[in-house]
């Protein structure tokens, strides 16, 4: 089963193809790229690479949050128009459990941290159980990095764009409790067609008329609006 899984929930984005779990191509998508504008000419190349073409795939993979509002859109819309053109299910997949994956075994906490903007982070716990299941310790969520470290009492690997932002405060506050992730680079996309694998097996497809971004906080407009 080929899946295209895309990831445009934060400034570096990522576009894979897996085949049942093994990833076949994936390609990041620059920090300084407009989703918008090339989105579609990044998914044209790396299906070329992998000779082949739209048809082929058999579901469409997406993350659906939390991470930037425009991101999230883009991405969403452009899974639910290669469905509505190739019929073909759409999978969706949470972005901080998507970026979990792409941790290897560790006896640590595993942090992932997004950027939130307004001096908060996206954040969440996850931790790998005795046979190698990463396992969700809480939801999703927005928190100050100032309240974020009172929680923290084991050692916690830290990783993804909150890190760039946040990562001093971090290290000042926790010390040796916390670690940074030398391979943070990692791309999510692959991570998200692998996990929508995993769901399709169990027989789980996303409705599309219930496709939406999970944003975890309200939008700007929505705040003012309130």
């Amino acid at each position: 089963m080929r899946i295209l899984g895309i990831d445009t929930s934060s400034p570096k984005g990522s576009i894979a193809i897996t085949l049942r779990n093994k990833t076949i191509s994936e390609k990041a998508i620059s920090g300084h790229t407009s989703y918008s504008k090339n989105l579609f000419f990044i998914i044209d190349s790396i299906l070329q690479d992998t000779n082949l073409n739209i048809s082929q795939v058999d579901a469409f993979a997406v993350s659906i949050g939390p991470g930037s509002f425009t991101g999230l859109r883009v991405g969403l819309s452009s899974v639910l128009g290669f469905s509505l053109a190739q019929k073909k299910p759409v999978v969706s997949v949470e972005t901080l459990l998507a970026m979990a994956h792409t941790i290897p075994f560790t006896e640590n906490i595993i942090c992932p941290v997004i950027d939130a903007r307004k001096g908060e982070l996206y954040a969440s716990f996850f931790q790998y159980d005795a046979n190698g299941q990463i396992c969700r310790l809480e939801e999703d969520r927005t928190v100050k990095p100032e309240l974020l470290v009172n929680e923290i009492k084991k050692t916690t690997l830290f990783f993804g764009s909150g890190v760039e932002t946040y990562g001093k405060v971090l290290s000042q506050k926790l010390g040796n409790l916390a670690v940074f992730d030398s391979g943070s680079s990692n791309t999510t996309a692959a991570s998200v067609a692998k996990l929508a694998f995993e769901k399709t097996q169990n027989g789980e497809k996303t409705d599309l008329a219930l496709l939406k971004p999970k944003y975890v906080r309200l939008s700007e407009a929505e705040m003012n609006l309130n």
